[in-house]
């Protein structure tokens, strides 16, 4: 970051990251150092907190279901509601998830047979011209 720490008795700015980069490159040993309270905090120590915080905020909301990595998978049981349908689905998806048979999707959406079934909603538009997700879910209704 450019601030230029030699200026200040103590950085408050905004653009720190607390990425240690400025503690690790200084030319004078002590002359910089990780403060918090009254106690001083060694480079590692502050990265591996900053680490351990930020996985275990990743694992808390996996655990509560708030988080999600990767998409969910659509399968038979799973049942689509318009505004649920993402440009990663493929139009095989789209018909198991909305209970539409894959040969209404493509007439619905007029995406010719000749277009893959693994095909994914964003990429349509390489084979469709103007095909847009937004605009296919308003054919669906």
């Amino acid at each position: 970051m450019n601030i230029d720490v030699a200026k200040v008795d103590k950085v408050t700015s905004a653009e720190c990251i607390s990425c240690q980069s400025c503690v690790l490159s200084c030319p004078k040993k002590g002359a910089l150092e990780y403060k918090t309270g009254k106690k001083t905090l060694k480079t590692l120590t502050v990265i591996i907190l900053v680490v351990g915080l930020f996985f275990t905020g990743v694992f808390i909301s996996k655990t509560l279901g708030v988080f999600q990595v990767t998409q969910k998978k659509v399968t038979g049981e799973t049942q689509l509601n318009l505004e649920e349908i993402k440009g990663y689905m493929t139009i095989k998806d789209l018909s198991i998830g909305t209970k539409i048979e894959l040969k209404e999707v493509y007439k619905k959406l007029e995406i010719p047979e000749s277009v893959p079934a693994d095909t994914k909603l964003k990429d349509v538009g390489n084979f469709v011209e103007g095909f847009e997700v937004e605009v296919a879910k308003e054919k669906l209704k």
